[in-house]
C-alpha cells in the first residue's frame, strides 16, 4: 500500500479526521473529543493536558462497556517519530488515568448500556508524512515502547496501549470501503458481528482486533438467514501466514460453513506484501476450504491483491 506524494499529502492533511471517522464506521461510540483534562502538578508541568478524544464499545465477554482513550498525531519522519514516541506513550496513559476521575467519567458512564465502564485502553494513532518501510516503524515501535517502560517514573498504573501507523490506517479504510461496496453490491445488512477466535460476536471490534493481522465479520440476513462471511487478512502473504489464516477461518467459522449452504465467504488480502499473491491464495485457501466442506465454485472467493490500493476516501 504505498501512496504517492499527493495521495500521502491528502491523507496526512486529514489524519485526526480518519482515524475518527473509523473508530465511528466500526461501530465505536464518541465519547468526547478535543477537550482538557486536570491533571495533578506532581504528575505533570501544566495542570492541564489537551485530549483527543474518548470512545466506547461494548465487550460481550466481559458484559460490560470499555472506554477508549484516542489521541491521533502526526510527524515529518522516522526520525521524529522515535524522538517523540516515549512522551505520546505517556500522555496516553496520563489521558486514560484521569479519564477515570470525577467528571471526565459521568459521559462514560450516561452512554454505558451495562451500567458498567472504565476507560482501560488506549489507542495512538500516528501518521508519518515520510514513506517509511513498515519493518522500520516496527523496530521503533519495540524501542519506543521499551524506552518507554524503562524510564516510567509514575504512581499510575501502564495501560494497554495500541498504536496504530501509516499502513494500519489504510488498511482498515480498506476494510470499511470493502464494506459499503459489499452492501450496495449484494445487499448486505446494515450490521455486522466481529467474531475472535471462539470468544463469541461482537457488535463492534475491540482494540486488539484492529490491531491484529486477521479481522473476521459475519453478517446475517434476519428474515432469509443469508450467511456473508467476510475474512481479511492485514499481515503478510506468506505460505506460514496463509495457512495459519485458512485454519483460523475454519475454527471460527468451520460449524457455520458446514452447516448452512446459503452463504459466501468474501477474503480480502490486504497485505503490503509484493507481488500480487492471486495464484497462492487460490491453491492454498479456496482449495483447502471448498475441499473441506465439499462447497462449489464460485462460494469462496478472494480479492484485494494490489499493493497500490488506496480507498477513494482517503
Amino acid at each position: 500500500m504505498k501512496l504517492g506524494p499527493e495521495s500521502r499529502r491528502r491523507v496526512g492533511d486529514n489524519y485526526e479526521y480518519i482515524i475518527f471517522t473509523l473508530l465511528q464506521d466500526f461501530g465505536w461510540q464518541v465519547v468526547n473529543k478535543n477537550f482538557e483534562i486536570e491533571v495533578a502538578k506532581e504528575v505533570r508541568v501544566s495542570k492541564q493536558q489537551g485530549a483527543d478524544g474518548t470512545f466506547l464499545y461494548f465487550d460481550p465477554l466481559w458484559n460490560f462497556d470499555v472506554g477508549v482513550y484516542v489521541e491521533s498525531k502526526k510527524c515529518k519522519d522516522s526520525k521524529i517519530f522515535k524522538q517523540l514516541l516515549p512522551k505520546w506513550l505517556k500522555h496516553v496513559d496520563d489521558a486514560i488515568h484521569y479519564s477515570n476521575e470525577g467528571l471526565f467519567h459521568h459521559p462514560f458512564v450516561e452512554l454505558s448500556t451495562s451500567g458498567q465502564v472504565s476507560v482501560q485502553e488506549g489507542l495512538l494513532s500516528v501518521w508519518i508524512d515520510e514513506d517509511v518501510p513498515e519493518s522500520t516503524i516496527q523496530q521503533i515501535l519495540t524501542e519506543g515502547i521499551q524506552k518507554y517502560l524503562e524510564g516510567a517514573k509514575t504512581t499510575i498504573d501502564l495501560h494497554a496501549t495500541v498504536v496504530m501507523t501509516n499502513l494500519r490506517l489504510l488498511q482498515l479504510q480498506a476494510v470499511i470501503e470493502r464494506l459499503w461496496i459489499l452492501k450496495g453490491k449484494h445487499q448486505f445488512p446494515d450490521s455486522y458481528r466481529f467474531e475472535y477466535l471462539k470468544k463469541g460476536a461482537f457488535d463492534a471490534p475491540n482494540t486488539m482486533m484492529l490491531a491484529n493481522d486477521y479481522l473476521f465479520i459475519r453478517s446475517v440476513e434476519e428474515e432469509s438467514h443469508d450467511y456473508h462471511l467476510l475474512a481479511f487478512n492485514l499481515g503478510e502473504s506468506s505460505r506460514h501466514q496463509i495457512d495459519h489464516f485458512t485454519s483460523m477461518v475454519i475454527e471460527i467459522f468451520g460449524s457455520l460453513i458446514k452447516d448452512t449452504q446459503d452463504f459466501r465467504v468474501f477474503t480480502w488480502d490486504l497485505s503490503p506484501s509484493e507481488p500480487d499473491k492471486q495464484s497462492l491464495w487460490d491453491a492454498m485457501f479456496c482449495s483447502k476450504i471448498k475441499s473441506k466442506y465439499g462447497l462449489q465454485d464460485g462460494s469462496v472467493s478472494v480479492h484485494g491483491f494490489n499493493p497500490n490500493y488506496l480507498p477513494t476516501k482517503a
